[in-house]
C-alpha cells in the first residue's frame, strides 16, 4: 500500500519585487513571502537573460533586506540550486542545518539546498 503526504502550505501573503530601468525594462524579478515570526522566503528570484552578471540581482537583493529590516525581519531563506550556492554564499547566506529546516513551512524544491541569512 502507497501513502502519500499532502502537506498543505498557505500561499498567501507572496509578494512580487521588480527592478526595473528608466525604460521600463525588467532586470530583475523576485518573489517573497514574509511569515508572521520575523522569517521572510524567497523561492524564486531571477534576472533577464540581457541583465545577468552585471550585479543586478544584487542590486535586489540588498533593497530587499533593507526593507525586510524596516519590517522587523530578521531572517531570509531561500532554495538554492548547486550551481548558484556561490553567488548565495558571497552575499551572505549560509547553509541552514537540517535539524532547523523543519521548523519552517516554507516552499522548497528538489535538489536544492536551504541558505539563510540574518537581516538585523
Amino acid at each position: 500500500m502507497v501513502h502519500i503526504l499532502i502537506k498543505i502550505l498557505d500561499l498567501g501573503g507572496f509578494y512580487t519585487l521588480i527592478l526595473e530601468n528608466e525604460d521600463d525594462e525588467m532586470i530583475s524579478v523576485a518573489t517573497i513571502r514574509v511569515h508572521r515570526e520575523q522569517i521572510a522566503e524567497l523561492p524564486l528570484v531571477g534576472t533577464s537573460i540581457k541583465f545577468q552578471r552585471q550585479g543586478m540581482c544584487h542590486l535586489l537583493i540588498d533593497d530587499l533586506e533593507k526593507l525586510l529590516a524596516s519590517l522587523g525581519v530578521e531572517k531570509l531563506l531561500l532554495p538554492a540550486a548547486h550551481q548558484v550556492k556561490k553567488f548565495w554564499e558571497n552575499i551572505g547566506f549560509q547553509v541552514m542545518e537540517k535539524e532547523l529546516i523543519e521548523e519552517y513551512v516554507i516552499l522548497n524544491f528538489q535538489e536544492t539546498t536551504l541558505y539563510a541569512k540574518m537581516i538585523i
